[in-house]
């Protein structure tokens, strides 16, 4: 038997959902409908809130209606509204009460609130405003009047919410920079802390080094040097003898290399560590330098210091030398100079290096931009080390004028030996 269909649908002749989509238009005006700023009139005059509700929504404006204060009060904390036009004389509850109670509520406190009064009705003004109105329209109602002053306090309250949202914002974006700033801080601590303790080791491994490189200079100025003193004499009494028969020439070479060997012994002692830098002095030893630069590198260096000859504390002697002899060094190599000076003078808490030369000079400038030769990245290491010690370098130079270049450090004198 067959089945006939009529007029039933089937999964054949069924035809597809298809979602609607909103055109262009629709979705404009669902968005006008969400947009519209809201206003609830309260009258215990129907025909007052029918005539209001009329003027506003042809103004665009989605309006609600409240024949009394109670409802009023009901309507806006369910739904806030963005204005609030409120009768004065009203059964039950007046104007007044409604916005005193309003105003005392948190969520509706920022609402802006126009007064509606009859014409012949004294207002009290000073009430209305004080209770936290914003203005008030007279009855019977000027469409304009209306208009003009609901639109006016909504477009203040529009910029008040604005202004409020921006504060908001700059206060969160305040929030954020200062926290930013505060972890800036806090790394920018943990970095100088972390320098700090870099100098502190470097400076102490720099001292160990230096110790190190005395025991070996002393080891070899006790043993290697007095075995090659010990030797020399041996050999010069045996020269005495030898000059007898046609040995002599070959203990003359034998003696000359001797005396060659102890000298380098003792240069290579010196640049291992300036021994004498602990058994004479600073000053002494500044002295000694300047003689053998003059020496090696054909430069006259004039030598000016004072009497005073109290040791200086280890590490401050040690950093000091090594300032005076790159700083020597420095001339030797880049300057260029005939003549060089160095001046020692000791103050009641300070003590002051200056070494100049009449050498080529160079730009202050561009030394503080960039350590890319030795030269400069020799000053900067200067640097480094005499801020460790607390000091600092002053630098005056000028392209073709020289350069003077003034080391001040705090005067630290070594600990007295106690008698025994």
């Amino acid at each position: 038997m067959g089945t006939q269909h009529g007029g039933i649908e089937t999964e054949k002749t069924r035809k597809p959902f298809i979602p609607h989509k909103q055109t262009e238009r629709e979705r404009s005006k669902k968005y006008m409908e969400e947009t519209k700023e809201r206003i609830l009139a309260v009258d215990d005059s129907p025909a007052n809130l029918q005539l209001l509700a009329k003027i506003l929504k042809r103004e665009g404006y989605d309006v609600r209606i409240s024949p009394s204060g109670a409802l009023a009060l009901s309507s806006a904390r369910t739904q806030p509204p963005d204005l609030i036009l409120l009768d004065i004389k009203m059964p039950d509850m007046d104007g007044f009460e409604v916005c005193e109670k309003i105003k005392n509520d948190r969520r509706l406190c920022d609402i802006p609130v126009i007064f509606i009064s009859a014409l012949h009705e004294s207002l009290d003004k000073v009430k209305a405003f004080s209770l936290g109105g914003v203005d008030y329209i007279t009855k019977p109602f000027s469409p304009e009047e209306a208009v003009a002053r609901v639109r006016t306090h909504l477009q203040i309250k529009s910029l008040r919410n604005r202004l409020e949202r921006q504060n908001a914002e700059l206060n969160s974006v305040n929030v954020r920079l200062e926290a930013e700033m505060a972890e800036r801080r806090r790394a920018e601590k943990e970095i100088i802390k972390y320098q700090n303790k870099l100098k502190r080791l470097y400076s102490e491994m720099t001292m160990i080094e230096e110790r190190e490189r005395s025991g070996i200079a002393t080891e070899l100025h006790d043993n290697i040097g007095q075995q090659l003193a010990l030797l020399k004499i041996k050999l010069g009494a045996m020269k005495e003898i030898a000059y007898e028969n046609e040995a002599a020439d070959v203990y003359d070479d034998v003696y000359d290399l001797a005396q060659q060997a102890i000298h380098t012994a003792r240069t290579l002692m010196f640049e291992i560590s300036p021994v004498m830098l602990y058994e004479l002095g600073f000053e002494s030893t500044i002295e000694w330098l300047v003689e053998q630069f003059q020496e090696k590198y054909g430069i006259r260096i004039g030598l000016e210091k004072d009497n005073n000859v109290r040791p200086l504390e280890e590490r401050s002697m040690f950093q000091l030398f090594r300032t005076v002899r790159e700083l020597l060094m420095n001339i030797v190599k880049h300057s260029g100079a005939k003549n060089a000076r160095v001046e020692i003078r000791r103050g009641e808490d300070d003590i002051r290096l200056r070494v100049e030369d009449d050498g080529a000079g160079f730009d202050v400038s561009e030394y503080k931009a960039s350590f890319a030769d030795n030269r400069r990245f020799g000053l900067f290491s200067i640097r480094e080390r005499l801020s460790d010690l607390g000091g600092l370098v002053e630098i005056d130079s000028c392209p073709g004028k020289g350069t003077r270049i003034v080391v001040k450090a705090p005067l630290v004198f070594a600990e007295e030996k106690p008698h025994v």
